[in-house]
Parts: structure tokens; sequence; C-alpha cells
């Protein structure tokens, strides 16, 4: 137990904060709450629909100044058919061995990103420092800005404006100060705040308009500037937790507050004029309240007829409708829920019962549930696995329930295959029309020499994908399930072939959706993927090395490109979106933790830009023999041909066309 936590002290940790937008105004500020919990918000939900950004153009315009590096840039790259020129890259010291690293894009088309090195742990007693990096140059290079511009601070935490790429807050909670620029970190004005900082969520159409919150106020005041951090006043005490409005279900400046009252339960108000003049209260006596999109979420203990203990229910507001109980099958108790997803006009919600989690899914208004699988992963701190070894590293709950992005009804889970925690007891599943029906995910054929792989011998043997349980078990951790929207099909995970989970693990690639595999990569790797899939990247996790690979088919080849230095590394990171072909790899000197971050450009190795006959059609259907239709409709999508090497580009438009099918019984609900 002892190596355990000691191992877990030495970790360094990198943190990524993506770009901070109105959708994910959705999330939860506050306390945390007992009964009711969600996923975090995908990358995609925080770069969504609605987003408003100061961009910068791609090209000048005739009567603009020319910018002599992109027109040099773009005659270098301008690659006559059948060459190829090797990867550009470029290594940054940032002289820094702080243990976490959080980084930040301004924004799509912008130069400027955002790193902060601080400590894990910060305390007022401590030696803790930080250090605030800018560049402007889309990482060739950093400038520390702390020590002159702020000096005596210990950041935490930054946020940037869901309006203005310029606009930043920077909180310190050791000395309750906050700290904010509007002109991306040239200039910046510090604050003293009269609360502990932990939170700062900002205003979706204002930029001077922030609500703040200190986590361990007795008092549970939520704090409302409405000058940039400059000056602040208390909104409302007693505040469990609070959430902006979503459009269009509410207007900007709604606000659903959940107000603890004097017998522990809640009441839940809506404001859309910041408590100025009138509020509405939308549900009283509650446990615990959360908003997702056209969704809201509540649970009640009631004591029904004859009974000696209170029963826990689930109560759901469909487009902002009245609240209504959600029934589930069954009369087991329900001890706590857990929503992985609402994002299709249907929950998902994981029920805890008294020795096991199942997941069920909703109708529309996700009043009426049915029960879709047994013994899904699942874990939360004070309920489902509290006694496991899991509990030594995380405090949230968890469930291994991964989305694939860009398609419709297509999701992998773990399920457990007795009540015990442990990678032989974990085995992987797929559905391809939103749960309905769950499937072992198809074992490769060959592994990534050629050689057969054996699976057909052995009963239950299939393809298993690590998620959040397995990247704990392991400590260092294999990395999540990557699909985007800006690639649909694509999916990239770490797993094994077998009847279970097993520790050691390879990377796997599926390009049609989940329906079929193939071993791309031994051992642990980090991988991301640009240019809408057209290029892959590839570096050993954690290991010592001093190259990357990468693939501009899909997998099917691999080349390999020398760094400048030899380094750890932690991660890989590229632009929300996964359009851009530039990476960035962040690392450690092989000798002793000092952060190296190391840009690496791809675009070269692409050649000129993709023609119309470099470009095919694909439907999720065509992979699977009989099902031309996937819930009432065939998608298809233009992609690039596997072996066409040449250039989708940022501003790719991919075509994509729905035709509706005739019904079948399985379409309807029941």
């Amino acid at each position: 137990m002892a190596m355990l936590l000691q191992l877990k002290f030495l970790l360094v940790w990198i943190c990524i904060l993506m770009v901070s937008l109105p959708q994910s105004h959705s999330r939860r500020y506050g306390l945390k709450s007992k009964t009711l919990h969600f996923s975090p918000l995908s990358e995609e939900e925080r770069i969504g629909l609605g987003m408003r950004r100061m961009v910068k153009p791609e090209r000048q315009t005739s009567d603009s100044v020319v910018d002599g590096d992109q027109l040099l840039r773009e005659k270098r790259l301008a690659v006559p058919p059948g060459e190829h020129l090797p990867p550009i890259s470029q290594s940054v010291h940032l002289n820094d061995s702080h243990h976490q690293l959080i980084v930040h894009w301004a924004g799509e088309g912008s130069d400027v990103l955002v790193a902060l090195a601080r400590d894990i742990d910060q305390k007022l007693d401590s030696q803790s420092t930080s250090k605030l990096f800018f560049s402007y140059d889309y990482g060739e290079s950093f400038a520390e800005k702390q020590t002159e511009k702020l000096p005596g601070m210990v950041i935490n935490h930054f946020y940037n404006s869901p309006i203005y790429n310029s606009h930043y807050v920077f909180t310190d909670t050791m000395h309750n100060k906050t700290a904010t620029t509007n002109d991306y970190g040239k200039t910046f004005r510090m604050h003293p705040s009269p609360f502990k900082p932990d939170q700062i969520s900002m205003h979706s159409a204002n930029a001077d308009y922030l609500l703040g919150f200190d986590e361990d106020d007795s008092e549970k005041r939520l704090w409302i500037s409405k000058d940039f951090g400059a000056t602040w006043h208390v909104l409302q005490y007693g505040v469990k937790s609070y959430f902006w409005g979503i459009t269009p279900y509410d207007s900007a400046d709604t606000i659903y507050l959940e107000r603890q009252d004097p017998n522990k339960l809640s009441t839940v108000l809506r404001t859309e004029d910041f408590f100025t003049i009138d509020h509405t209260v939308i549900m009283e006596s509650v446990v615990d309240f959360e908003v997702r999109d056209n969704y809201m979420f509540a649970t009640k203990k009631v004591k029904l007829l004859g009974a000696t203990n209170e029963t826990l229910q689930l109560w759901v507001s469909y487009n902002r409708g009245p609240f209504v109980r959600a029934i589930f099958p069954g009369d087991q108790p329900e001890l706590d829920y857990y929503i992985p997803d609402a994002s299709e006009d249907q929950v998902f919600a994981c029920v805890t019962h008294s020795n096991k989690t199942d997941l069920y899914i909703s109708d529309v208004q996700g009043t009426h549930f049915v029960l879709s699988l047994e013994n899904i992963m699942y874990f939360n701190p004070e309920g489902a696995g509290k006694d496991s070894f899991v509990s030594l590293f995380v405090d949230e709950t968890f469930a291994d329930f991964h989305k694939v992005e860009g398609l419709r009804g297509v999701y992998i889970v773990s399920q457990v295959k007795s009540g015990r925690f442990s990678l032989d007891n974990t085995i992987s599943l797929i559905t391809f029309d939103k749960g309905g029906i769950w499937e072992r995910l198809t074992p490769p054929r060959l592994d990534i020499n050629g050689k057969s792989i054996d699976c057909r011998s052995v009963q239950n043997c299939s393809l298993h994908l690590t998620q959040k349980f397995a990247q704990l078990y392991q400590m260092q951790g294999p990395m999540p399930i990557l699909s985007k929207k800006s690639a649909p099909g694509l999916v990239i995970a770490t797993g094994t072939v077998g009847t279970s989970l097993k520790r050691d693990t390879d990377v796997y690639l599926s390009t049609t959706g989940g329906s079929t595999w193939f071993q791309v990569l031994e051992g642990n790797n980090f991988v991301s993927f640009g240019d809408h899939g057209g290029i892959f990247i590839a570096a050993k996790q954690f290991a010592k090395t001093n190259e990357i690979k990468y693939s501009w088919n899909e997998g099917k080849t691999w080349e390999n490109h020398l760094l400048s230095d030899e380094m750890h590394v932690y991660g890989i990171l590229t632009e929300p979106g996964e359009k851009t072909t530039v990476f960035t790899l962040f690392g450690s000197k092989v000798d002793a933790h000092q952060w190296i971050l190391t840009k690496v450009d791809l675009r070269p190795v692409l050649g000129n830009n993709c023609t119309d006959e470099e470009y095919k059609t694909w439907a999720p259907s065509d992979d699977r023999p009989g099902d031309h239709c996937l819930l009432g409709s065939k998608m298809t999508f233009e992609r690039r041909e596997t072996f066409a090497r040449c250039f989708n580009g940022k501003n790719y438009d991919r075509e994509i066309s729905s035709t509706n099918c005739s019904c079948t019984r399985e379409d309807f609900e029941w």
C-alpha cells in the first residue's frame, strides 16, 4: 500500500485546459453532488455550437498588409507531386520543474498559447510557487510573465472568456487575489478578492460578468463581479451549486441556483436578472440538482406509505418543462444516479442498486427507462467500489462509458463480470443502436507483424479497450479512447485481445466506427491525429525517447522523425478540433524533471491539397452485414482515400448526407 501511494506521489502530472466556451456553462459549479453525478464535459462539447471567437484570418485580403513569412511557408510547402518533405520540429525548454502544467490555446486561428506551471498541492504554509508563460508564435517560444508582471502571486488556475480570446482571469487561492488581462497577457491588473477564488465562471455574452465561489466558505456565498474582477459583491448565501443557463433553452443571464435549506435539503431557484428584482422557485426539498443541455435533473428522498426508510427518486425536466419522476423497471433500491450521456435526445443513466450498477436508457423525455446493460463499470467514492484500490487515486465518480463522436448511437463501455474490481474481471462491449444490443468487439485477425491472432479457438475471446478504470489500475495509464467529430469513423484506443482486459496493452485502430479493428502499434503510446484524421502522430508513453512516429495512411505504415532533444513524453496535444497538422509534445528532460515543449508540424509530409478524385464515400452500415440502416437513417460521409497522400486542410468541409429508412420493430421504444 505504501508503495502505491509513493508511486502516485512521484508521478509527474500534466493537465490540459481546453477552450472554455458557452456550452461548457452546463457544467456544475459549487459543492459536489452526493446522489446525482455527470460525466465530465467532452472536448467537443467545449467547442460546440454558439461559440464566438476573435479569429486571425488565415489569409490576408487584397487590401491588407501581406504576411511575408506566411508566403514563404506556403511556397516552401508547395511540394511537387510524389515529393514529400519531412516534419518540422522545434523544442522549447521552459527551465521549470513544477509538476503540473496547464496549457491553453487562445482559440482557432490564434498564435497565442498560455502555460501555467504550478505545484500539485498549494497550501498557505508551504513554499508553493508558480510560473506563467505566454507564447505568441504558436509555441515556438515562450515568455515568462509572472516574475515581472505578477510578483507575489501563486497562481493556481486561470480562465478564458468565451467571448474574447484575449481576456483571461488568473486566481491565487493562497493569498485571495485575482489578476486579469484583456490583451493576451501584455498587461495585467491585480485585484484583492473578498473570498478565496476557488471557482470562477464566466458569462457567455458579457465579458465583464463573473461568478465566484469559495468552496470552504461556511456561509456558502456566491459572488458576482460586473467589472471583470475589479470589485465583487454577494449574490446569494447558502449556495450549494449553480449553473449558467444554456442557449437556446435559457437567456444568457439565466442562473440556476441550488440553495441549501436548514434541513440540509435544497431549494432550486432560477433568475434572469441576477436576483435584482425577481426569481422563480423551480423545485423544493431537493437532495441534488443538475443541468445538462435541454434536460434538468433532481433527486428527492420520499417516505413511501408503509416503508420504514426513505426512497431516493430521480426527477427530470425536458425542454424546461415541469419535473416528472423517472420510472425504472423492477423494485430494486436506487442508491445513486450517474448520467454518462444525454446528447441524442435520450438519457443514459447508471443506477446503483444494492450490490451492482446497471445502465438504463430513457425515452425522449427522460422519464421512462428500460434496462440496457447490467454491471457497468462504475465507481463512486462514497458508494460503488469505495472499498477498492480505486479510492486511493480518485475522489470523483466515473463510469467506463465512451460515446464514439461523429456517429449516432455508437458507445463503448466496460462491464464487470462479477462484483470484484480487477482487470481480469472486466470486458469491453460496444453498441451500434444506442444500447439496444451490446456485443463484444471484433478482434483483429492479424497482429502488427502480420502474424495470425488465435482468438477463434478461445471461448469469449474478443478485443478489450482501456478506459478510466484500466488507466488507474496501471497507474502510469494507457491513453483513453479517442474519437472526434472531425474524423467520423476513426477510433483509436489501447487494449488487449483475450477473454478480459490485461495489463500489457497495444494500440488498436478502427476506421469503421468500431465494427472492425486492427493493431497499429505495440505497447503503450500516446497517439493523436489531425487534418480531420488525415495524419497520425505517436510517441512512447513516459519512456525515454528522441523520436516520434507518424502515419498518413490510417496507421497502415509508420515513419520515424528524430527530435532535437531526448525526453520523457507525458502527453501529445493539438488544437481543439483536430483539424490542424501542428502537435505539441509535453515532456521532461531525461536527467532531471524540467518541462520541454516540442512543436511538431506534419504539414510537409502530406504534400499538395487533396483533389476530388482522392476522396471516397463511407457509411457506417457498409461494415455491418444486414444493417443498411442504423437508428432510422443511413448516414454517408466523405472521406479521404486511405493511401491518398494529400492535405485536407483546416477549412475542409466534409460532405455528409442522410437518408431516412423505413421503420422496423427495433426502431420503436418499449
